[in-house]
């Protein structure tokens, strides 16, 4: 969100040109939950996450981007 009165605590990540439908699947492969709104992956679509969660995700996204 551009207003910071509007931003969330949702973890995202915006790879520019990363093949980020791609990225979802593997992730969805893995037991990671994923959407991909405006070009981002945005992780807990629909429920919140921990903090001692965002390095497996984020060393998951890496994992991922290395295979491709």
């Amino acid at each position: 969100a551009r207003d910071p009165k509007a931003l969330s605590g949702t973890l995202s990540v915006r790879l520019v040109g990363e093949p980020i439908l791609a990225l979802a699947d593997g992730l969805k492969s893995a037991g990671i939950s994923a959407s991909t709104p405006d070009g981002w992956l945005r992780f807990s679509p629909h429920w919140p996450n921990s903090l001692d969660e965002v390095k497996l995700v984020l060393d998951s996204v890496d994992a991922l981007r290395g295979a491709a």
